[in-house]
């Protein structure tokens, strides 16, 4: 990411954070947004790049299962489907459907911030 876009994308998200702070009817707290959902405060499309600012509760998630953990940690490694799969004895299918439970638990939406965010991981 070039320095102006980061800059363009800082200008960005202050004006959504001032806009949030100054707006009269504030977002919901975060113990009225329902279970398993996810609000969306704002939307900013900067160089051709979309980015999304969300809110979830994190009271409101499930634990990861054992299962879950070791697939999200293999995650971390930098291991695609296919070999998680071999490594756990399980197919690539299935590692996918434990992918999209760990995502919504965490509330995430990338293996990348997945990766980046080691500290999901501690139960």
């Amino acid at each position: 990411m070039s320095s102006a876009h980061t800059s363009e994308l800082e200008m960005a998200l202050r004006k959504v954070v001032d806009e949030v702070a100054g707006n009269a009817d504030p977002p919901r707290p975060l113990d009225a947004v329902p279970e398993n959902s996810t609000a969306t405060l704002a939307r900013v499309e900067v160089e051709g790049f979309i980015y999304v600012l969300t809110r979830h509760s994190p009271a409101q998630t499930e634990p990861l299962t054992d299962r879950e953990r070791q697939v999200a940690l293999l995650v971390k490694t930098g291991l695609g489907n296919k070999r998680i799969a071999q490594h756990l004895g399980i197919t690539p299918a299935t590692v996918a459907a434990y992918l999209r439970r760990i995502y919504r638990k965490l509330g995430v939406h990338s293996r990348v911030i997945l990766a980046q965010h080691t500290s999901l991981l501690r139960q």
